[in-house]
């Protein structure tokens, strides 16, 4: 689920189930000489800070895909992960757009009042 946007302006987003983001960080090393990625990860982005978005100094986390498109990630490409905390291996992630649809009704005695609200995500 998109909840927002970096300071970079790119889109980040969390998982529903679980304590999972994804975001884009020009820099996940801070040095300001990083290697712009994608980044899966189960530390939540510092939306305020410009580069290292999960602040802890290196590029550590669960999977990345090198992108200067900040826009959104790719729905379907090869990602660098580690599997176990051995050596990264490029796997497929496959990403989907997930629509929910939110609709209330509400009745009243003296007159019929329908509202319907529709959420988007």
């Amino acid at each position: 689920e998109m909840k927002g946007r970096t300071y970079s302006g790119a889109p980040w987003f969390k998982a529903t189930t679980s304590a999972n983001y994804i975001y884009w960080d020009p820099d996940c090393g801070g040095g300001g000489d990083g290697q712009p990625r994608w980044i899966l990860d189960n530390n939540e982005p510092d939306i305020l800070k410009l580069r290292d978005l999960d602040g802890d100094g290196r590029c550590d986390y669960y999977a990345r895909m090198d992108s200067t498109d900040k826009s959104r990630p790719p729905t379907s490409t090869f990602w660098m992960m580690r599997c176990g905390g051995v050596k990264a291996e490029s796997r497929l992630i496959t990403l989907a757009d997930i629509t929910t649809t939110l609709t209330t009704t509400t009745m009243t005695s003296t007159s019929t009042t329908v509202s319907t609200t529709t959420i988007s995500s």
